[in-house]
């Protein structure tokens, strides 16, 4: 019993070392209402890249037990291959934890080419 208690006091010890690493790992993920900003951003990445975009949320799965929340989005870019290249690219450098979960690009002709792009971008609540 004597083991118990010390190693519950070390855990207690140890926990309170660990709350402001945690609360650190909590700020990573935007908040909920801050992915409003996604879509202007990804708006930016599309201009910078000469290309339109059309955006939407999908559905969403609230984060549980600490876990973060996950929201499901649908993208649209139209414009040269180089700039849907770089514009794919662009997405692992914004402030954002998503994964692009599938794209496809289609030629429309005259060196014109159209991207689907389906992912999820994360978020705590």
């Amino acid at each position: 019993r004597l083991r118990e208690i010390n190693e519950l006091s070390r855990l207690r010890e140890e926990a309170k070392l660990a709350e402001p690493r945690l609360a650190s790992l909590r700020d990573f993920f935007p908040k909920r209402d801050e992915l409003f900003t996604f879509s202007d951003d990804l708006q930016s990445l599309a201009s910078s890249n000469n290309l339109g975009l059309s955006f939407s949320f999908g559905g969403e799965e609230k984060g549980e037990s600490g876990k973060p929340g996950r929201a499901d989005f649908t993208g649209t870019v139209q414009g040269g291959y180089p700039g849907i290249l770089e514009f794919i690219q662009g997405l692992e450098e914004l402030d954002y934890l998503a994964n692009l979960v599938s794209f496809d690009i289609i030629a429309e002709g005259n060196n014109r080419y159209n991207a689907t792009l389906k992912g999820e971008i994360f978020f705590s609540d």
